[in-house]
């Protein structure tokens, strides 16, 4: 059984970073990116089973980001959390996406929403 792969999209180094150490102890395996740009690439290249996408980012939007992959049919279908404070900005995309995670959030409903995007049982 291959490791599900999880993208997280943050531009805030400790949260990104902590993001990543959390999701790496339930068994998944993580990249980080904090930038837009940089993002849709690795999305592209790496297809990962979910993206963690902040929606305010440097150089390109979360919500950019999102539209774009909705509109890819060769990324269309990757699962996408949101993690924003920014309420109005889950209202705008809630649609597009899979899920989403208002910050600041805990370790359990990180843990949760991942579980959940990924189809596995709370243990």
């Amino acid at each position: 059984m291959s490791t599900k792969r999880i993208l997280i999209v943050e531009d805030d180094p400790q949260l990104g970073i902590l993001t990543r150490e959390i999701i790496s102890t339930i068994g998944f395996g993580t990249e980080l990116v904090a930038d837009g740009a940089l993002a849709i690439q690795a999305i592209a290249e790496t297809k990962p089973d979910l993206v963690i996408l902040d929606m305010h980012l440097p150089n390109i939007s979360g919500a950019e980001i999102l539209s774009q992959m909705r509109a890819d049919p060769a990324l269309k279908e990757i699962k996408v959390l949101i993690s924003t404070a920014d309420i109005a900005m889950i209202r705008a995309n809630e649609s597009l996406a899979n899920g989403f995670l208002l910050k600041p959030f805990d370790i359990q409903q990180l843990i949760q929403a991942v579980k959940k995007q990924i189809d596995l049982p709370d243990r």
